[in-house]
């Protein structure tokens, strides 16, 4: 969808029985139709993955650019992905590789289970 002169994407992210986090698919079709990832010029301005567990939820809402500098969408250099896993703040215990992946993600989440930060949600969105 497109609102104030920007583009978004959502997403609905999945709990996994087996994993800590919640587990999100992007991808689009290349010419033989088969599943690639998105590339930089394509990608629309934000990605919104929502996380609805029960009681609790949020969103996080990544710009393309942070997508492009944690290779999570195509570059000249890298290939991209077409999935991965998100941490939300009530996420604990989670192992090295994860908690790492949860801090920088933290940057562009807001949690929705109780008092919205509506200034939060403003400069994530803007």
């Amino acid at each position: 969808f497109q609102t104030n002169k920007q583009t978004f994407r959502s997403r609905i992210a999945k709990k996994t029985p087996n994993k800590l986090g919640y587990f999100v698919v992007f991808w689009t079709k290349d010419n033989a139709n088969k599943n690639r990832p998105f590339t930089f010029d394509e990608s629309c301005d934000k990605l919104i993955i929502a996380v609805i567990d029960e009681s609790q939820k949020g969103l996080f809402i990544f710009p393309k650019d942070v997508l492009a500098k944690k290779n999570i969408i195509a570059n000249k250099d890298k290939k991209g992905k077409m999935a991965m896993r998100i941490y939300p703040s009530w996420e604990y215990n989670l192992n090295q590789t994860a908690f790492k992946t949860q801090k920088w993600q933290l940057n562009y989440f807001i949690d929705l289970t109780g008092n919205v930060d509506k200034v939060l949600l403003n400069n994530l969105l803007n």
